[in-house]
């Protein structure tokens, strides 16, 4: 597929160099995902057994949506040795959450 005459210009490095820039932009270009419904938490979908890595699966999922709320509360689902190598992460986000609060509270009282 060729440029058109007005982007490549009439010489050949010119072509190439605008191609070039033209794949980076597209290559940097990202999207957040949807959220996929087969992950997300209802009443029909959550089973019984402990299963982490649907957890941890949803979790991510909602991480990558920005929700870090919601990934707190999948993150407390997890046990056992799961449980403990997320606590300093976990500890984090709800630091994370507290502060975003706080700045909430004082952009309302500022404003």
């Amino acid at each position: 597929m060729a440029l058109p005459e007005s982007i490549a210009g009439s010489s050949a490095p010119t072509t190439t160099l605008t191609a070039q820039i033209l794949g980076y932009v597209f290559a940097s270009l990202t999207f957040s995902p949807p959220m996929d419904e087969t992950i997300s938490p209802t009443p029909a979908t959550i089973s019984t057994t402990y299963e982490p890595d649907v957890i941890l699966a949803r979790a991510k999922q909602y991480l990558e949506n920005g929700q870090l709320e919601a990934v707190v509360q999948e993150l407390d689902r997890l046990k056992y040795q799961e449980a403990f190598t997320v606590k300093d992460w976990k500890n984090d986000a709800v630091n994370r959450i507290n502060v975003n609060k706080a700045l909430k509270v004082l952009k309302m009282e500022c404003a």
